[in-house]
């Protein structure tokens, strides 16, 4: 009986041929030709996956804590002051601020610091006659991998 080759070895699929028309002769009619082909493309995937590759290094080594803390405070009807906390500036490059109303996502800021001032004409008197925002706030490193948001903060402006 001829050795067959491991699957890593060159000459392989040729092996494999050979000892599937072997097994084919031996089952006879008992199972469709289709059926066993299947059963030798799977059986080759088995043998040919091995455990020597090794799973890609992630790319975003250090997780990012979420900010802490955000308040919102409606000062004017220009402007609208947001702060929060980090318990741990660890890989952080900068904020990204998400600010929406009640229809949606209206935009998104990348700061610095951990202090943002939205100035905007905050109030339109022919649409509504109060308004709520909502803040949320993510760390990003250099990378601008985004780490897990804060808590949402709101503020309603009259």
């Amino acid at each position: 009986m001829e050795k067959i080759l491991s699957p890593r070895r060159s000459g392989r699929l040729e092996v494999y041929r050979r000892e599937l028309g072997r097994v084919m002769e031996r089952l006879g009619s008992s199972i469709g030709r289709r059926t066993l082909g299947v059963l030798f493309i799977l059986a080759l995937g088995v043998l040919a996956c091995s455990k020597e590759h090794k799973s890609p290094v992630s790319f975003h080594r250090g997780l990012l804590q979420a900010p802490r803390s955000l308040e919102s405070e409606f000062v004017d009807e220009k402007r609208i002051i947001l702060t929060w906390t980090m318990d741990s500036l660890a890989n952080v490059a900068g904020y990204v601020v998400s600010m929406s109303d009640t229809t949606g996502l209206l935009k998104e800021v990348r700061v610095d610091t951990t202090a943002y001032v939205e100035e905007s004409d905050l109030t339109d008197a022919a649409l509504v006659d109060s308004l709520w925002y909502f803040f949320e706030v993510s760390a990003i490193d250099t990378n601008l991998f985004r780490g897990p948001p804060s808590l949402i903060d709101s503020v309603l402006v009259p």
